[in-house]
């Protein structure tokens, strides 16, 4: 992998590990379901506006249509869910937990794909994030109503990443040679009634509060984390092998650590250092394959 791709992939880890903070900002003024629903309105705007772009033919099948309602109904679940888990914890533990995704869908796909299958080195990065979860979780309910939000913004993050591992799955299972942006731009739709349904139900008669703050995290959100840095990462996937780009992923955790330490006074200690450190060296382990890492060259 040559140097300007790497810097890219180091880049936009960094913004995608920097999420859980815009996210944490937006909920200052905006509740957790319809700041999400107002990211992926935007966000999906761009992707209609590139769909056009490169003349991606976006029509479906009624057939497609049903695994799109479906994967949309995940999708909506899922940001629903990661929002509240990040109002009720802070960005440090949300960063970490939502990055413990890749083990998930190691274990997902030892059921339910035929040629992914558990091995020595998935079991063991497994094992290393959930000895990391378990120190993450440890007394998280004590000490009080702060510690018991911390838990229960930890397992609303935690139910999040099962809920993107499983949508990993889905499109692995029935979806693989689908278009790229149909896997996208067509369940964010169906995601964001998802999403206003639960801002109606759950936060109907919640206040807005806007301020700058606010309106630039939510433009940050939609428009360099979900719009263009999603369509950059697929770029590089498209130029590069998948296991040379995975070695970049431990660096969106340590980068969401940092900055919720930087610009929230997220506390830093021994439990978060230590679950930081078996989750990463997890999802080292999980994704890189040392053979084809440090053998192939590009």
């Amino acid at each position: 992998m040559d140097l300007r791709g790497s810097a890219m992939a180091v880049i936009l880890s960094i913004i995608f590990g920097s999420n859980a903070l815009a996210i944490k900002i937006s909920l200052i003024g905006i509740p957790p379901a319809a700041s999400a629903a107002i990211r992926f309105i935007i966000a999906s705007l761009i992707f209609y506006a590139y769909a056009r772009f490169k003349k991606i033919e976006l029509t479906l099948t009624a057939r497609q249509w049903g695994h799109v309602a479906a994967l949309g109904f995940l999708f909506g679940v899922q940001f629903t869910i990661f929002y509240a888990g990040v109002n009720y914890t802070t960005v440090s533990r949300a960063a970490i937990l939502l990055n413990t995704q890749p083990f998930f869908v190691a274990i997902l796909a030892h059921f339910l794909l035929v040629d992914d299958r558990l091995n020595a080195r998935k079991i063991i990065g497994i094992l290393l994030a959930f000895v990391g979860v378990l120190i993450l979780f440890y007394r998280s309910g004590g000490g009080g109503a702060s510690g018991h939000n911390y838990l229960l913004g930890d397992l609303l993050v935690l139910i999040a990443s099962i809920s993107w591992a499983s949508q990993t799955i889905y499109i692995k299972r029935w979806l693989d040679d689908w278009e790229t942006l149909h896997l996208v731009l067509h369940p964010i739709a169906i995601g964001i009634v998802v999403l206003c349904i639960s801002h109606l139900i759950f936060e109907r008669n919640v206040m807005l509060m806007l301020s700058r703050e606010v309106i630039i995290s939510i433009i940050y959100q939609s428009v360099l984390v979900a719009g263009i840095g999603y369509l950059a990462w697929t770029n590089l996937l498209l130029r590069y092998k998948a296991t040379h780009l995975s070695a970049f992923i431990f660096l969106m955790p340590l980068s969401g650590v940092l900055l919720g330490t930087i610009f929230m006074k997220d506390p830093v200690t021994a439990r978060l250092i230590g679950g930081l450190v078996f989750i990463v060296l997890g999802i080292f382990v999980v994704n890189i394959r040392p053979k084809e890492f440090f053998l192939v060259r590009e």
